[in-house]
């Protein structure tokens, strides 16, 4: 059974580097990669999803902590792996009391 996975971040650049990463691999397949929370939710609502891979910050709307909260409302089952390339001590500690299932920080180099 391959693990049907949700991308979540508001650039592109990382999308495509998540998407390639996924559909490279036998084990996931991609079920869908949005822009924003929002959209993560809306599509939730309409897929079934496995893994979600989401951004903590993203440029408008709803953050990634806050949509972990209401996505494992939506399904309690899912997993959730929130990304972000600031590390901070209280997003983990708020993330974790959302739900969240990994925290991953992604080096961005400039």
């Amino acid at each position: 059974m391959a693990y049907r996975v949700l991308i979540v971040d508001d650039c592109k650049l990382i999308r495509k580097i998540f998407e390639d990463a996924v559909e490279n691999s036998d084990r996931y397949v991609l079920t869908g990669s949005v822009g924003s929370a929002e959209e993560a939710l809306e599509l939730c609502r309409r897929q079934q999803m496995d893994i979600v891979l989401m951004d903590v910050v993203m440029g408008s709307g709803m953050d990634g902590i806050t949509a972990t909260g209401e996505l494992k409302k939506l399904r309690p089952d899912i997993k959730i792996l929130l990304v972000t390339s600031m590390f901070e001590v209280t997003y983990i500690r708020r993330a974790r009391e959302t739900g969240v299932d990994s925290f991953w920080h992604k080096e961005v180099q400039q």
